[in-house]
This record gives C-alpha cells, sequence and structure tokens, in this order.
C-alpha cells in the first residue's frame, strides 16, 4: 500500500531527525525534518522536527514560522504552541540584545555614563 509506505516514511524521517539532533547533527537533521515534509506537508509533526532544528540553530523567525505551519495543521497541539511561544521569546531576546547594543554604539558617551 502507498498510504502505508508513506507514512512509515515520514515517521522514519521524523525519528531519525529527532535522533540526529540529539546528536548535535543539526544540519542532517534539518535536511530529515525538510524531507519528512516533503513527503505529507499536512502532518504538523514534520513542522515541529523542523522548527527543531531550526531553533537549536538559532534561526528563531525560521522556528517560529515552521511552529506555525504546523499549528494550522494542528491548533490543538500543545506542543508545539509551546515550541512557538519559545522560539518567538528567543527572537524577541535577540531584537532586544540587537537593539541595545544599537543604541549604545551610536552614543560615543555611551560608555562614560
Amino acid at each position: 500500500n502507498s498510504e502505508a509506505s508513506k507514512d512509515l516514511s515520514k515517521q522514519l524521517y521524523s525519528n531519525r531527525s529527532a535522533a540526529l539532533l540529539k546528536q548535535q547533527k543539526v544540519d542532517e537533521a534539518l535536511k530529515d525534518a525538510v524531507k519528512c515534509i516533503e513527503i505529507d506537508q499536512h502532518w504538523a509533526k514534520g513542522y515541529s522536527r523542523k522548527g527543531d532544528a531550526l531553533l537549536y540553530k538559532k534561526l528563531y523567525t525560521d522556528a517560529f514560522n515552521a511552529y506555525n505551519t504546523g499549528l494550522r495543521m494542528c491548533p490543538n497541539d500543545r506542543v508545539l504552541a509551546e515550541k512557538s511561544e519559545q522560539a518567538m521569546r528567543a527572537r524577541e531576546s535577540v531584537n532586544a540584545t540587537d537593539t541595545r547594543r544599537r543604541s549604545s554604539s551610536s552614543n560615543p558617551l555611551s560608555s562614560v555614563f
């Protein structure tokens, strides 16, 4: 059965993506997550795996977008919602840090005060 084969393939890529991420093989984990999505673009777990790899790479906006795509597939998934929030907080934290750096570096007297 083609559908059963597709289901098995996406689960294997998903599981391998998680295992690779645990081994800190982030690029490989991301590739498997993307392959999982290619097999079934309506399966939220693939987007969760992709978001996890992107979050690890500190690509917070991309991770946030991946998690939210998964949430569109499965709006009541609490884990995806929590991961989306985590990515958003990380993104906001980086943006706040960048803003503070820019504002202090643009003021030549900032180091004096």
